[in-house]
């Protein structure tokens, strides 16, 4: 843990992260966030901490949740209630995250969860670096390659025949 306490510290505004949706970790519900702000707790304006404070017994209260947290006790918990840093981001081009931005926490596993959002936030790039091998492999099954677009931030895919790009249905 004391490594990934140390890692935030690296952390800064402009860095970009993978962010997964629903913490699926697929390519489909992968989204790039810049971080617009990275604020420790006693600087949190009480709408943000309200706001986390909600998510967490919003959590809790949900019975399922409220059964597997029985059974994961102490360190191995899914939330930090010590939290002491959150970082905020956007999705570059998303006016939804531009209006409310997206608001992390850390779990004390390193970890970081939306708050205000359903996603997850890899600050390490170890889910895509994990995943990759298994990506490529599913478009290979379909008759596809992917291939990494740095500047709208997604995997294209292409046809492994013809080497076209396969064009995404709208």
């Amino acid at each position: 843990m004391r490594k990934e306490k140390n890692r935030i510290l690296k952390v800064k505004v402009g860095d970009k992260f993978d962010a997964y949706h629903d913490g699926k970790t697929s390519t489909s519900r992968l989204s790039v966030v810049t971080v617009i702000d990275i604020i420790p707790i006693y600087d949190l304006h009480v709408k943000y901490l309200k706001k986390w404070k909600k998510a967490i017994n919003k959590d809790f209260n949900d019975s399922l949740i409220r059964r597997i947290v029985h059974y994961v006790d102490g360190p191995q918990r899914f939330w930090d209630w010590n939290c002491e840093t959150f970082i905020f981001g956007t999705i570059p081009g998303d006016k939804d995250t531009e209006n409310d931005p997206m608001m992390f926490a850390r779990r004390p596993n390193g970890s970081w969860y939306g708050v205000n959002w359903n996603f997850m936030l890899d600050i390490t790039g170890n889910v895509r670096k994990k995943n990759l091998p298994h990506w490529k492999l599913c478009a290979k099954e379909c008759g596809q390659t992917i291939k990494w677009n740095a500047k709208e931030g997604k995997f294209d895919y292409f046809d492994i025949k013809t080497g076209k790009k396969i064009e995404e249905d709208v």
